[in-house]
């Protein structure tokens, strides 16, 4: 039986692809923006760039389960030298629940920030958009919309390898430390700590990146006022662009958790972890 918020999910992403389409393929006969497609038509220019932004996100999660592992043995190699690892069992008390519908909100802000760094590329801004100006607002959304259809993949991709540590349930502790030191308890999940640092460079990074667009275009003509208004709702659209590559990630996670415990397995860790709390 399908669960209502899959059920939910899907139809929100659908229709925004279909809103997309809709819009894009209306404006097919103005010439396009960009010529490194062969195609010389602007709305199947945007259309080809937001597709793969939810098709390259999709892409991105099965990078997981090449990356998952070096992450684990790089944490391994680089954190827990001094470390206790083992395996967490995770109860899901409800499994066919979707609970994604946001998670792609620091994967989004990720993607949109490497394509803010890529466009001050003098050489990435002269291939995609030719001699069009590099500091007007409407050439960066153009420009912006080109990157995003590789930096949504790639923002996933570097994501997808955390979500499948942190279901995987590996985690470690300074157990280890409080035979030599006077020191708190500390248990920590993998993926977690991945987590805390993608989500802190995603959220800065793409802070600095608005207060550097709106301090340079807020106090110019009222014409860039519709750019602005872009840069403020267009984390909101591309997380729910990548809700289907969220849902295909719930979907495998019996399957992560496995390979993943596997991959614990060869580098050592074949401790089983309980975590309890007792009244004292």
């Amino acid at each position: 039986m399908v669960d209502k918020n899959y059920l939910k999910a899907s139809i929100i992403s659908v229709i925004i692809i279909l809103i997309i389409s809709i819009v894009f393929i209306g404006q097919s006969g103005q010439p396009g923006f960009t010529s490194i497609l062969p195609i010389d038509s602007l709305g199947l220019q945007f259309l080809y760039f937001f597709t793969w932004m939810w098709l390259g996100a999709i892409i991105g999660i099965f990078f997981g389960y090449i990356l998952a592992p070096l992450f684990l043995y790089i944490h391994k190699q680089i954190i827990g030298r001094n470390m206790t690892y083992g395996i967490q069992e995770i109860q899901d008390p409800n499994p066919n629940k979707f609970k994604g519908i946001l998670k792609g909100f620091f994967p989004a802000l990720m993607a949109i920030n490497f394509a803010l760094i890529f466009f001050e590329d003098p050489f990435i801004h002269s291939l995609i958009i030719g001699d069009m100006n590099p500091s007007d607002a409407v050439t960066i959304i153009l420009g912006m919309v080109i990157l995003l259809s590789v930096t949504s993949g790639i923002a996933i991709a570097l994501f997808s390898p955390v979500w499948f540590l942190q279901d995987s349930g590996i985690i470690y502790s300074n157990k280890e430390k409080l035979e030599k030191k006077r020191l708190p308890l500390e248990v920590r999940s993998v993926g977690g700590w991945y987590l805390y640092l993608l989500k802190g460079y995603a959220g800065i990074s793409v802070l600095l990146s608005f207060y550097i667009i709106f301090s340079n275009y807020a106090t110019q003509e009222l014409e860039n006022i519709p750019g602005l208004i872009f840069f403020l709702v267009f984390p909101i659209t591309l997380t729910l662009l990548m809700i289907p590559s969220i849902i295909i990630l719930e979907k495998i996670t019996e399957h992560r958790t496995k390979y993943m415990q596997k991959y614990a397995k060869k580098f050592g860790i074949v401790k089983k972890v309980q975590v309890k709390f007792e009244e004292i």
